[in-house]
């Protein structure tokens, strides 16, 4: 006999184990989230955000900071000082301090109007007595370089303590400018400036009592009513044009700047060359008297020999310049091994002496020779 179809349905089983499950799982899970939410809410409250895998610590970032500002890269060095900034659970003073960092970054790299918003949101921090002057400089300094003048005389207005531009108590003015005074004493100084520059060129070329004797001669000089007025007109027509040409912002030109950079490394080459030879040279009586004796068959006049005395400052030119040349030799050698410096002479080819075969030409044969 045939079985019979069954027909009924198979029974359901309990599902009430399985939602008991997944309710629990729910449970955790929303638990979890709620556990990083209030962790997310308290470090943004101390100023802070949680790291992911990539990203680096707050100390982290300011050794990257540093190492990027000792490396001469001010727009890298710049945001990593702001990254730790926004990373850094530290104080108020400790900001302060990173913004004029930041600040100086700015200026140093012809930002100017970064480096101003940089210096006042380091004052709205903190303000440091150390760094209060140097703020107050800085700031003086990119208002001129922008040639803000006009916002440059309500700053020093507000600023109390900032007088550069302003003549101390019993400083004769000797004229005015807006808010800058030019006094006796910066006649006096730019004085003895110009008196040292140009004793700093001729100094190769003295003795210590020649030395003296010029400068009291160009003391002398610049000493009348005269010459002063015409320093004062000079320094007056440098700062009006100054102020014009920052005002015309000259210096974002290409070619200006590119000629400011040349002037600087120029500049910058020369006293450091200077510097060396004023710190290493010093020639006493008793080397000049060494000098004549071991060459005295370069100080002769005709047939006859010069006595020690008249030939002095010969000697002590031919010393000087002789010792200024193993001075310099010596600074380059040494910056040359220093900073890795390679000359591939063999791009340099030998040129052909002038007055060799090559170089002459022969003249055009006669009528007699073509023939």
């Amino acid at each position: 006999m045939a079985d019979e179809l069954n027909l009924k349905l198979p029974e359901r089983k309990s599902s009430s184990g399985l939602n008991r499950t997944v309710f629990v799982l729910l449970i955790c899970l929303l638990a979890v989230g709620a556990i990083n939410m209030l962790i997310s809410l308290y470090e943004a409250q101390r100023g802070e955000r949680p790291l992911s895998n990539k990203e680096l610590p707050s100390e982290a970032r300011k050794e990257l900071a540093l190492k990027l500002e000792k490396q001469g890269i001010p727009d890298r060095a710049t945001e990593a000082w702001k990254q730790y900034l926004s990373w850094a659970d530290i104080g108020a003073e400790e900001r302060a301090k990173v913004w004029y960092r930041i600040g100086k970054l700015y200026q140093n790299d012809g930002k100017y109007d970064q480096a101003l918003d940089a210096y006042y949101r380091s004052e709205s921090f903190a303000k440091i007595p150390e760094l209060e002057p140097e703020i107050n400089r800085r700031i003086q300094e990119s208002l001129e370089s922008l040639g803000k003048f006009a916002a440059l005389r309500y700053e020093l207005a507000d600023r109390v303590g900032v007088t550069p531009t302003e003549s101390g108590p019993g400083e004769e003015v000797m004229a005015e400018i807006g808010t800058l005074k030019i006094t006796k004493s910066d006649i006096d100084r730019w004085i003895d400036e110009q008196i040292d520059r140009q004793m700093s060129t001729m100094a190769a070329f003295m003795s210590e009592e020649q030395r003296k004797s010029q400068r009291e001669a160009l003391l002398k000089h610049f000493s009348s009513a005269s010459e002063r007025l015409h320093i004062l007109n000079q320094l007056l027509v440098e700062e009006m044009l100054y102020r014009k040409a920052r005002e015309d912002r000259l210096t974002e030109e290409p070619d200006v700047w590119a000629i400011l950079r040349d002037a600087e490394r120029s500049i910058l080459a020369q006293l450091v060359l200077e510097k060396e030879i004023a710190e290493q040279i010093k020639i006493s009586p008793v080397d000049l008297q060494t000098y004549y004796e071991a060459n005295k068959q370069e100080f002769r006049e005709e047939e006859r020999q010069k006595t020690f005395e008249e030939a002095r400052p010969e000697v002590y030119r031919a010393l000087r310049s002789r010792k200024e040349a193993e001075v310099r030799e010596a600074l380059l050698s040494q910056l040359k091994e220093r900073y890795n410096v390679v000359i591939h002479t063999s791009r340099f080819p030998e040129e052909t002496p002038v007055g060799s075969e090559e170089d002459i030409q022969k003249p055009p044969p006669s009528k007699d020779e073509s023939k």
